[in-house]
């Protein structure tokens, strides 16, 4: 394998900077302002009376064989005007000329100067064509030709230019001709050819082009090492005893993101990309553009460590200066023991450069050809200051395009190994491409490989709608009950965020609620609270549509839902053990905050009588409301029970058998409420206030007794800033009810704290709030009856 990697990179070594023997592209909309001895000024787009009027101003284009000048119509067949029967008025044109000059030079990979010299002017109409033929030197120095072809709308005439075993089509016809300038060049030794014009009429400006240095040189001939290169392409993927699974072929140019693309790859880069697609293409293998990075983390090699800028000497131990603004250079800074290191690629592109969606894949160093010579790569890297007991660290990213090839038959392996990030979109994208009846199989055998490389990863959680739900949606148009099982059993239960319900689901529902049934329970049992990622709400949120949305369950279905509604209630009373927060009442607690008790249960109680309801668990819903109406903190009375008991409303009338929960809850809803507005709020009549500190310094305490003074508003402690900012937690810690800013003068400078009435403004809103809630239950009479559907009119 190394042999023929060495062969390989030899190989790519002794290429030019071109593979390329034919060119095209596109001008801007500057017209030539042609005009025509005997006809006038042409108008372009060509009309075809205006056409057939120049045809008769024309004559027939010899050809030329040997040494004679031969008119024949059967090998060629256009009109043509000499240079001297026409003229080109618009100045700006010889400019555009110039811009398409220079892009055939950068093409060919030449590097010195060409001239474009005006040869003829051909019109060609229906029929018209010119056999195969190779260009003749009609000037010094000439090594191409190029063709411009001007507005004027027809079908065929296309191009065909072939050398080396190769052939590129240049159609210049199509609904695009009638307003477009496009051009096209070719070495004079290429065999070329017309094709017959269908339609319309075809009109170019031929012209002769020549370089200024006495090289000349011809189209270049890559196929004997393009045969190499696939032979060694072949060792390296059929060796029986050690194949290799890919290869990345690092360029010499670099690129950006932005301007990579393998029709502007520049110099030697073109010839690399071309030998290498041709010699991928004729094996059948896959040929693509990445971008390569290689990272790494580590320790900064201390011997490079410039001491006078690097280091000072302020403490006994000696620390990293940093500072944002310092412009100065960090990359003679080098890189020692490395701690974590990446090599992978991205930002894929096939041959024709339009994107892929492979994503990031992981590559190991001997899948890099001349990995060695990274130190030419693009290079970035960032130290970082010495923290704790670390000491300065280097990050370092290198960067190059590459070419990538891999057998086709590692396809599936090569891009699950990416991680479903990008294995997703890619099965997602197959899936499109074409019927799955035409490739099941092929979807069968990527779909089990995803399964079997998936990593889980927390970021995967991230989406809306997370790539298990799009993995589910695929398995359910594939229809592979042994490959559903296994993703549920295996994958989902690391790699979900509540999103996958109702595709879990259409899964079951396709597959087998039988097939499906015991990887559910396993689904719920492996959850556990330990997982910082997993809250009982997103469990809950995956179970509630396969117990609860329709159709009308059958009875696997809703035996299954029956042993998935008694595993839920066993996994909330899991995640109930798991505390958070402290006992302080939640008036003080902002909804959401970390130490919020109801954070993970915002939400819960409604799909939990919902699908304690649809499954006819009537004991169990008791139970259920025993505990959590004896848990306040959790299942507090305003952020959890009453918004899930008016959200539960709307299932209610598909699901009766939950109108006694609903009834128990809101009668304890409305004897909590009551009890809380039983007496208004009154606002306070002096200046005391709560002042509940659990720590007993002399600070805290003579805070403490500024707040409960009835009298003074304003309190004003002079104390240095450790001090200050120990009584500015104090204050926020326990909400007192009072502002603290720092009067920054003096020394040492003072805390100033004003006294507020922030909690009896609080405690006036939420009466204000229970009152209202207090109507909205009350108005829960019985649940309202479902709607009959309206009768089509006949």
């Amino acid at each position: 394998m190394q042999s023929s990697m060495k062969e390989l990179e030899q190989i790519l070594n002794s290429l030019g900077e071109s593979s390329r023997f034919a060119t095209s592209g596109q001008l801007p909309a500057v017209l030539p302002g042609l005009e025509v001895d005997g006809f006038g000024s042409v108008g372009l787009p060509l009309a075809a009376v205006e056409a057939k009027r120049l045809i008769q101003q024309a004559e027939q284009a010899p050809y030329g064989r040997g040494e004679e000048t031969i008119v024949d119509t059967d090998v060629r067949r256009v009109w043509q005007f000499e240079p001297t029967q026409f003229r080109l008025k618009n100045t700006d044109w010889a400019t555009q000329i110039e811009t398409a000059v220079e892009q055939i030079r950068r093409d060919f990979g030449l590097d010195q100067k060409i001239s474009a010299h005006l040869y003829k002017l051909l019109v060609y109409e229906k029929g018209s064509f010119f056999a195969p033929h190779r260009d003749t030197e009609k000037i010094a120095r000439m090594f191409a030709t190029l063709v411009v072809c001007l507005p004027s709308l027809h079908e065929g005439g296309s191009l065909i230019v072939r050398h080396d075993g190769q052939t590129e089509t240049i159609d210049f016809g199509g609904t695009a001709s009638e307003f477009q300038t496009r051009f096209a060049a070719f070495y004079a030794d290429c065999q070329h050819e017309v094709t017959p014009v269908t339609s319309g009429f075809r009109i170019c400006l031929v012209y002769n082009l020549s370089l200024s240095g006495r090289r000349q040189p011809s189209a270049p001939r890559n196929q004997p090492l393009v045969q190499q290169a696939r032979q060694e392409l072949e060792n390296l993927f059929e060796n029986a005893s050690n194949p290799m699974e890919k290869i990345c072929i690092p360029l010499r140019h670099q690129y950006t993101e932005a301007n990579l693309d393998p029709r502007q790859l520049k110099g030697e880069d073109r010839t690399r990309f071309d030998v290498l697609r041709q010699a991928a293409e004729s094996l059948g293998y896959p040929c693509y553009l990445a971008l390569l990075t290689h990272w790494q983390s580590g320790e900064a090699d201390y011997d490079s460590l410039d001491t006078d800028r690097y280091w000072g000497r302020s403490s006994r131990r000696r620390r990293y200066r940093y500072d944002d603004n310092d412009e100065a250079d960090d990359t003679d800074v080098e890189l020692g023991e490395v701690h974590d290191e990446d090599l992978s690629l991205a930002h894929w592109l096939n041959p024709d450069g339009e994107p892929q969606p492979f994503g990031k894949i992981e590559f190991q160093e001997e899948e890099v050809l001349g990995f060695d010579e990274k130190k030419d790569w693009s290079r970035r890297q960032e130290v970082h200051e010495a923290t704790g007991n670390e000491g300065v660290t280097v990050e370092c990213w290198y960067h190059q395009a590459a070419v990538v090839i891999w057998p086709p038959a590692r396809f599936f392996q090569i891009m699950a190994s990416g991680g479903p990030s990008s294995s997703v979109p890619a099965l997602e994208q197959m899936m499109a491409a074409s019927p799955a009846s035409d490739q099941s199989s092929s979807l069968r055998e990527f779909a089990k490989q995803i399964i079997a490389q998936w990593n889980p990863d927390w970021k995967l959680r991230s989406d809306k709608v997370s790539l298990a739900t799009r993995m589910l949606e695929l398995l359910e148009r594939i229809g592979d009950a042994e490959l559903a099982f296994r993703f549920v059993r295996d994958v989902l239960p690391r790699s979900f965020n509540g999103s996958e319900g109702k595709a879990l689901t259409r899964l079951c529902n396709q597959v087998g609620w039988d097939v499906l049934g015991p990887s559910l329970l396993s689904f719920v049992v492996q959850q556990q609270p330990e997982d910082h990622m997993t809250t009982i709400a997103r469990i809950v949120a995956v179970c509630a549509p396969l117990c609860c949305d329709p159709p009308k369950p059958t009875k696997q279905r809703l035996q299954v839902c029956q042993s998935l509604a008694a595993e839920l209630w066993s996994a909330v009373k899991r995640f109930e053990r798991k505390l958070v927060g402290d006992e302080d009442d939640d008036l003080w607690i902002e909804e959401g905050s970390w130490n919020d008790p109801a954070r993970d249960y915002i939400g819960l109680v409604d799909p939990l009588l919902q699908i304690g309801a649809a499954v006819e668990a009537a004991d169990e819903l008791e139970r259920f409301l025993d505990r959590i109406l004896l848990d306040p903190r959790r299942y507090n009375l305003r952020r959890v029970l009453v918004p899930d008991l008016l959200s539960a409303q709307k299932w209610l009338p598909r699901f009766p058998a939950g109108q006694p929960a609903l009834t128990r809850l809101r009668e304890h809803c409305l004897v909590q409420l009551r009890a809380a507005t039983a007496d208004p709020v009154e606002p306070p009549k002096d200046w005391t206030r709560s002042a509940n500190f659990k720590c007993s310094c002399g600070d805290c305490q003579t805070l403490a007794k500024f707040l409960r003074d009835p009298e003074q508003q304003v309190g004003r402690f002079p104390l240095r800033k450790d001090r200050r900012q120990h009584l500015h937690n104090q204050i926020e810690r326990h909400h007192c009810d009072c502002t603290h800013v720092t009067e920054r003068k003096g020394s040492p400078q003072t805390l100033v704290c004003n006294k507020t009435n922030a909690s009896y403004e609080r405690q006036r809103q939420r009466y204000e709030n229970d009152l209202k809630l207090i109507t909205k239950l009350e108005a829960l009479t019985t649940p309202p009856k479902p709607r009959k559907p309206r009768k089509k009119p006949q």
